[in-house]
């Protein structure tokens, strides 16, 4: 901090000012101020701004859920499905699994039914936590299930706007599947 001398015999109190603020420096700090907020506001309005896309259909994975009895396991997941064009993503998350998953598929079936795997979720991470599996599937093209038959794009997302398909994650502990769940459309 510095001060001004003042002239005392006149009466003048001291002024003191900050080094920010005296009249050379003042008109800088300014022009600094008003360039930083037409920076920002350039910034904010070349910046896209993108919404999250919602999932298109999910299946929630339980325990509770596998057919014929349920299992009793902590363990629970997802399946989210998104839709854009003609492709259909998927993502599989678990968590607190009994032991690592071994294997993950979507299978044809309603909720009381043991059906045929149409696919498995390819690649597997073996985890008991996390992201399993992701991956895509060209819905324009045949899709290729197990056993090496095909369905077309239009028949699998009927079976899953009808109920009729489920995901599984199985593990060492519950080879027949420790948590499963029916894929549904989100609302």
């Amino acid at each position: 901090m510095g001060a001004d001398v003042p002239d005392l015999e006149r009466g003048e109190p001291p002024v003191v000012r900050l080094e920010s603020e005296t009249p050379a420096k003042a008109p800088m700090h300014k022009y600094m101020i008003l360039i930083a907020a037409l920076i920002t506001v350039a910034a904010c309005n070349m910046a896209p701004v993108t919404v999250p896309q919602s999932p298109t259909y999910m299946s929630i994975m339980a325990g509770a859920d596998e057919v014929p009895t349920g299992v009793l396991t902590p363990g629970s997941g997802t399946v989210e499905f998104y839709i854009k064009g003609q492709m259909l993503t998927y993502t599989v998350a678990v968590s607190q699994l009994s032991s690592n998953a071994t294997a993950a598929s979507l299978s044809v079936g309603g909720a009381q039914v043991n059906g045929g795997v149409l696919f498995p979720f390819l690649p597997l991470t073996q985890a008991r936590d996390g992201q399993i599996a992701s991956g895509s599937i060209d819905l324009s093209q045949p899709v290729h299930v197990m056993n090496g038959q095909t369905i077309n794009g239009d028949s699998l997302l009927a079976l899953f706007a009808n109920g009729n398909a489920y995901a599984n994650v199985q593990t060492a502990q519950h080879p027949a599947g420790e948590i499963r769940g029916q894929v549904m459309k989100v609302q």
